[in-house]
């Protein structure tokens, strides 16, 4: 009688043991996935900032060559009106 109440004894502690090594493990894998997800969510925090500084510069790039093509653009039309302005004058001139 002993002996069978120390198995029944150990049996009980064998199965609280294996219990808690059970949910441990379950625990770990649960906090080993957050800390994935977290992981995943800094690395495409951090993809989203370089994505936004990529697109801020290409529009930096598109506004300063639409500046320089609009400035070159109204360079050649204030030159235009300079030539139109001459023949005018030329032509004033003349008809006095």
């Amino acid at each position: 009688m002993n002996i069978e109440f120390i198995k029944f004894i150990a049996t009980i502690f064998l199965g609280i043991f294996t219990g808690y090594k059970y949910i441990e493990r379950e625990l770990n894998k649960k906090a080993s996935k957050i800390e994935v997800q977290k992981n995943i969510e800094s690395i495409l925090k951090e993809v989203d900032k370089k994505v936004d500084k990529i697109l801020y510069d290409r529009e930096v790039e598109f506004l300063r060559n639409s500046m320089e093509t609009n400035s070159k653009n109204l360079s050649s039309k204030l030159e235009e009106m300079r030539e139109d302005m001459k023949i005018i004058k030329e032509y004033l001139l003349k008809k006095d």
